[in-house]
């Protein structure tokens, strides 16, 4: 998910990622990040073969052979969100072992995989909610993750630790938010590659 000012940075993550733009969905006018979500998750349904969607904001930062790694999970834990940012302090991290922290309503937008099964559940949800969701007053109060934890209340989420991808500009928000903070406490360096890691414990 991109906005036209942060070009560069979504130009450096198609030739980290190495993938074509084609994959980005663009908010040129500032609708803010619900609008642009549901973009991202249309252009992922389109394709009946899809079964999970990644979806990066256009300020993460990967690690080294992060496709890979986030593959590998999805064929392991195929039912799970996972998310591979996490600004949450983790007790009792080991060096060099990566691991699944299950959250209940813990969602970082930053990095995440959707299975395809909860993002159509989650659309019907809405289509059937669309009347109270499209109230000036429900969208002046929610964001994207409330959105979807409302719609979803069961919603559970396993971060990676250390998380994959870092939160790489927080404090530049094109929409006015307060995230100079939101940064991984416990993070791979971008040099570094999630191969490296034991997984043995995720």
């Amino acid at each position: 998910m991109g906005v036209p000012e942060r070009a560069a940075r979504v130009t450096r993550l198609l030739v980290d990622l190495d993938v074509d733009e084609t994959c980005v969905v663009w908010d040129p006018d500032h609708e803010g990040h619900v609008a642009n979500w549901w973009r991202a998750v249309t252009l992922a349904l389109a394709d009946s073969n899809v079964t999970h969607a990644l979806i990066l904001e256009d300020d993460a930062e990967p690690c080294r052979d992060f496709l890979v790694a986030a593959r590998q999970l999805v064929q392991r834990y195929p039912a799970r969100i996972m998310s591979f940012y996490s600004a949450r302090e983790v007790p009792q991290v080991r060096p060099g072992v990566a691991q699944l922290i299950p959250y209940y309503h813990a969602l970082s937008d930053v990095a995440v995989v959707y299975p395809r099964t909860w993002l159509e559940a989650l659309r019907q949800d809405f289509r059937r909610q669309r009347q109270e969701l499209a109230s000036a007053q429900w969208q002046l109060g929610y964001g994207a993750d409330e959105m979807r934890l409302k719609l979803r209340p069961q919603q559970q989420v396993w971060c990676v630790v250390p998380s994959l991808v870092q939160h790489g500009c927080p404090g530049e928000s094109t929409l006015g938010h307060r995230l100079s903070r939101a940064r991984a406490p416990v993070c791979l360096a971008t040099s570094a590659s999630a191969l490296a890691l034991d997984w043995s414990a995720a």
